[in-house]
């Protein structure tokens, strides 16, 4: 428990940390775009590599990707149930606040020094199925739907060129075929992987304390507060059938278990905005959304005791 504890107090000191030094001026309010590279680009394709490195040939690991799919479909389902008679922009707002996961840049730093390697394995594994709708899809599907008419349609082509020429991404398919030919990460390339990787957690939290924006007003208070309690509601159930009802070791459980409250993704401003929604709105959904996931994944901890 008091490793689940130390290791969230450690998380939210470094987002206040980002955050401080950005309102006391010593970085700008889009500085942290530099950092996002820095994680995208190298830090997290080399955490992802290091999880990689304690691949042993187990197939079901396959299926975990399909749930991190699945997850997705079923978040957004409740959200178009949900957001039936809502206003447009409402609507817009909630049907990119409820399904899609931060789990390069969040949850798998997070988690990934108390589970290790294989906990980070399996991390990756699920955020695969994952960015099929984070970095994409729901866009895909929203922006289609007659409820937001006028948003600005992508070709398909385009849409997976997007999701495809992601680093992490490309990273995730490269390793996942290279295990899959029976081949183990060569060892000269974890030696490099394994202290770059180990940088992730560092620049992640930083990062995401840099993008924070607190908004303070009744109606937005008010959209978030019961968006995001749905959002954690639909997790909440999620989190207990995964854990309890499916066949996989229990390790693999307790990522799952985790995962699913993982916050807003980072990538639902955009889609909002392109779909004519709220950007401050989504923006500070993703903010409070944060705080959120780190209460709820440290209680998780704590009831699996991990």
């Amino acid at each position: 428990m008091g490793t689940a504890l130390e290791r969230a107090f450690a998380s939210i000191f470094i987002i206040v940390l980002g955050y401080f030094l950005k309102r006391v001026g010593l970085f700008g309010k889009d500085d942290y775009d530099v950092a996002a590279k820095i994680c995208m680009n190298v830090t997290l394709p080399a955490a992802i590599i290091t999880g990689f490195g304690s691949y042993e040939q187990d197939y079901s690991l396959f299926i975990v990707v399909l749930l991190g799919a699945l997850c997705n479909a079923a978040m957004i389902a409740a959200a178009w149930f949900i957001t039936a008679r809502s206003a447009r922009k409402e609507r817009i707002f909630q049907l990119f606040a409820l399904p899609g996961y931060q789990i390069g840049t969040f949850t798998l730093p997070y988690i990934g020094g108390i589970l290790g390697p294989y906990g980070i394995l399996v991390t990756c594994m699920f955020d695969m199925g994952n960015a099929l709708f984070a970095c994409g899809g729901t866009y895909a599907i929203v922006s289609a739907s007659p409820a937001v008419e006028g948003a600005e349609r992508l070709p398909v082509k385009e849409l997976i060129k997007r999701v495809f020429s992601t680093v992490p991404f490309l990273i995730y398919i490269i390793a996942m075929v290279w295990v899959s030919l029976g081949l183990t990460v060569p060892g000269w390339l974890l030696v490099l992987a394994a202290p770059i990787g180990a940088a992730n957690a560092l620049v992640a939290m930083f990062m995401i304390g840099m993008m924070i924006e607190i908004r303070l007003g009744r109606g937005e208070l008010a959209a978030t507060a019961a968006t995001l309690a749905i959002r954690y509601a639909v997790s909440a159930a999620l989190a207990l059938f995964l854990y309890f009802c499916t066949p996989f070791p229990l390790v693999i459980r307790q990522v799952l278990a985790l995962v699913v409250f993982s916050p807003v993704s980072a990538l639902a401003p955009i889609f909002t905005a392109r779909c004519g929604g709220d950007i401050g709105l989504a923006g500070f959904a993703g903010s409070i959304s944060i705080i959120l996931s780190i209460a709820a994944m440290t209680v998780c901890m704590m009831l699996m005791g991990i």
